[in-house]
């Protein structure tokens, strides 16, 4: 049993040297460091690379031994990030909320009492059936007053799989309704993470990820918000650090084979082109049945069968 208001905090991380910064200023700036979990995926080459400071945590009163779980990986072993982001949840323990978040994060100060006041502020049909979610500002950013909202759909490497791009926008007196998650940060009540289950069947996932989890809550019947609030800054300029997709030569192969799930979960794909592995337990791990696929697309905006994008959201 968890204190109330308690948070989990997934962070999957791939041989990133920020990890251990990120999570050091997740408990410094939390209101209530006392009632933050942290379960870390980290797939590492060096030893440069660890994100384990639970040690140098408990000597400095942060936090205790069971607030943080670590899965440790070979960075050989490394599926990408949706997978690693599976991983993550398995460590998950009932806390009340979900926080899924970038492995190279900066915190505002209070972020945890912040996240929940806003939470707790948003009117809808189903108090709890709501998530917030964004792409953060970035860290060289951090000044501006303006929040990010993702507005922009676009379809560029895949035809039928959207990237989404957020405009800084004045920030509302409360969270702002749209239509997609940014997987680098997702907010979520416990119960969603019991809905909609992360999907062990997606090695490999990079783009479509977020259309995908987007397009699974929302048939869940889950409406999803842009913050009004910034509560975390990202390191968008990591030109120079490793990726997985540069470190395995049969990422982008692999790649190409989960994409006909996605396809296929997403209507636009034909479920023989998808091998026997990745249909494992696919009704568990598919759309839900609060509302249909269908309507999420014209909720959306999103032309998957074209290709065409879209800035409906942006006016």
């Amino acid at each position: 049993v968890r204190k109330e208001n308690s948070i989990f905090v997934s962070i999957a991380s791939y041989r990133d040297r920020k990890c251990i910064y990120t999570l050091k200023d997740l408990y410094l700036t939390a209101k209530n460091p006392e009632k933050i979990y942290v379960g870390i995926c980290q797939q590492n080459k060096l030893k440069s690379e660890d994100c384990r400071i639970v040690e140098e945590c408990i000597n400095e009163g942060l936090c205790v031994r069971e607030q943080i779980k670590v899965i440790n990986m070979n960075y050989k072993e490394a599926k990408g990030p949706a997978y690693a982001r599976y991983l993550c949840s398995t460590l998950y323990n009932n806390e009340d909320y979900y926080l899924q978040i970038d492995s190279h994060i900066n915190f505002t100060e209070d972020w945890d009492e912040k996240l929940i006041m806003m939470y707790n502020k948003i009117n809808g049909n189903n108090d709890d059936k709501k998530v917030i979610s964004t792409y953060p500002l970035d860290y060289k950013d951090r000044n501006n007053k303006g929040v990010p909202y993702i507005c922009e759909s676009m379809y560029n490497k895949y035809k039928n799989i959207p990237e989404f791009q957020s405009y800084i926008q004045e920030a509302s007196d409360k969270p702002k309704l749209t239509y997609i998650v940014a997987c680098g940060f997702l907010f979520m009540p416990r119960k969603a993470v019991l809905d909609v289950p992360f999907d062990p069947y997606l090695p490999y996932l990079f783009m479509g990820e977020e259309v995908l989890l987007a397009s699974r809550l929302w048939t869940n019947g889950y409406d999803i918000y842009s913050p009004n609030v910034n509560i975390v800054y990202h390191d968008y300029e990591r030109k120079d650090e490793p990726k997985v997709w540069e470190d395995n030569k049969e990422f982008n192969k692999n790649n190409k084979e989960v994409i006909k799930k996605v396809r296929y979960l997403l209507g636009v794909g034909d479920i023989n082109d998808v091998s026997l592995e990745l249909l494992t337990d696919i009704d568990k791990y598919g759309m839900g049945n609060k509302r249909s696929l269908e309507e999420y697309l014209e909720f959306g905006d999103l032309d998957l069968i074209n290709g065409k994008g879209s800035k409906k959201w942006c006016e």
